[in-house]
């Protein structure tokens, strides 16, 4: 097995097959752990199809090539996962492996559909800005295929234009691919933070304060991609790479606080649709609360915009908090105590999973009825801990008054008013 480096571009031209069935045609881009050439199929002595064909630099083990070629089998997770109808937003992963002599040998290989159209970056650099129906007809593909992916529970992390790839038709309209899954992380429910990647010019704010992404990330850089589409330009662009670390993230978190992306608004086609453009201006609030929460709500404004619709909350899901909320309306409905406190142990029992229902989603009201009950019950210390543990994880009225209820039990007047007087002027109310 030879472990002596290769001349990727120079190995276009070997006449060797790879895994004995696919002879290279053209090398075609080369990334830091491999190169992607052009291929052709063979099968019985007849070509079956063009592929593309991913190949290490170098012999990898199992685990190393399974780490450096994740975006392939992300895809092809994500592919057999999505409505047959969506399948084709996506590169289909045909085959994989390593290849066991030849040139290559000891190099794991990843066989994909070849897509000959070049990357929505290659269409804007030719182009230049988009007229609005081209725009919102790429936006519509693109949404649909991110619905899909979050539906998948993964999240891109990586979304930009030269990610996108465009196929196209001679008698129809051009239809787009989602690629590059190779920082795409899988989360138990999509609610939870993750490690930032990507792009340093199309990552959301919360990538450079807080070094994390999440599915409202994933919204900020769809945003983003609508905005080039439109504008022609990346107002980050210019912001740039250089510099140590701590310094660069400053900077761009400087550029995307003060970014008033004009260009939308100097648009005279979204000038027309104004409701598509809050849409978009939505998605790249700096603030990720304040944007859709997942790419598939996104896109039921983003529809409903396109009929010049209000921008209404999507139709209710089963959300974790939500289903807390519901529960706990049942079990007040019930009556507590009493019939409804079976309701409420079940509501709160999902409402203190962390791994479903972050800080920022806890239903507030539950804890304040849990400690309300437990006090009745005469349980203070339990109640105590439990209040304390509401006020740390989301500080809001219902728990600074159940952590107040619960001082009142103990006799300290003093720290009851004061949590009081808190809960009274605190903004969130949940």
């Amino acid at each position: 097995m030879s472990h002596q480096p290769l001349d990727m571009r120079a190995c276009a031209a070997c006449e060797e097959p790879v895994a004995g069935r696919y002879f290279l045609t053209a090398y075609l881009d080369e990334g830091g752990f491999g190169a992607v050439y052009r291929a052709r199929h063979y099968a019985y002595g007849m070509v079956l199809r063009e592929v593309a064909i991913k190949i290490a630099k170098r012999p990898m083990s199992d685990a190393e090539a399974r780490r450096v070629f994740a975006d392939a089998l992300v895809m092809a997770k994500v592919q057999e996962a999505a409505p047959r109808e969506m399948r084709d937003r996506f590169v289909t992963v045909h085959d994989a492996g390593t290849c066991a002599e030849g040139v290559f040998a000891g190099r794991p290989y990843i066989v994909m559909e070849y897509v000959a159209g070049g990357s929505l970056k290659g269409s804007m650099d030719a182009t230049g800005e988009f007229p609005l129906d081209r725009a919102a007809a790429t936006f519509d593909q693109i949404l649909e295929a991110m619905a899909c992916v979050h539906a998948g529970k993964f999240v891109h992390r990586d979304l930009k234009p030269s990610n996108i790839l465009v196929v196209r038709h001679a008698q129809a309209a051009d239809t787009i691919k989602v690629t590059d899954f190779g920082l795409a992380q899988h989360v138990d429910t999509l609610l939870g933070w993750i490690d930032s990647g990507g792009d340093l010019a199309h990552l959301a704010p919360e990538s450079f304060d807080l070094g994390i992404c999440s599915a409202q990330t994933d919204v900020y850089m769809l945003g983003l991609i609508f905005y080039e589409m439109l504008t022609g330009s990346n107002p980050f662009a210019s912001v740039g790479g250089g510099g140590a670390g701590k310094e660069l993230q400053e900077r761009h978190m400087r550029a995307r606080q003060a970014e008033r992306f004009e260009l939308l608004e100097k648009n005279e086609q979204i000038a027309r649709r104004p409701a598509l453009g809050a849409v978009i201006r939505r998605a790249l609030s700096a603030d990720p609360k304040r944007r859709y929460e997942t790419p598939a709500d996104l896109k039921f404004a983003w529809d409903r915009a396109k009929r010049d619709g209000p921008d209404v909350p999507p139709p209710p899901t089963d959300r974790p908090w939500d289903v807390v909320l519901r529960k706990l309306e049942a079990a007040e409905a019930a009556g507590l105590p009493g019939d409804g406190e079976p309701l409420l142990d079940e509501a709160m029992q999902l409402n203190r999973d962390k791994r479903r229902v972050p800080d920022t989603k806890v239903v507030g009201r539950a804890y304040l009825k849990r400690v309300e009950m437990l006090l009745l019950n005469g349980k203070s210390a339990e109640a105590g801990a439990l209040a304390n543990e509401g006020r740390r994880r989301r500080e809001c009225q219902c728990t600074l008054r159940a952590l107040a209820k619960w001082y009142a039990s103990e006799g300290n007047e003093s720290m009851k008013s004061t949590l009081e007087a808190r809960a009274a002027t605190c903004p969130d109310k949940d």
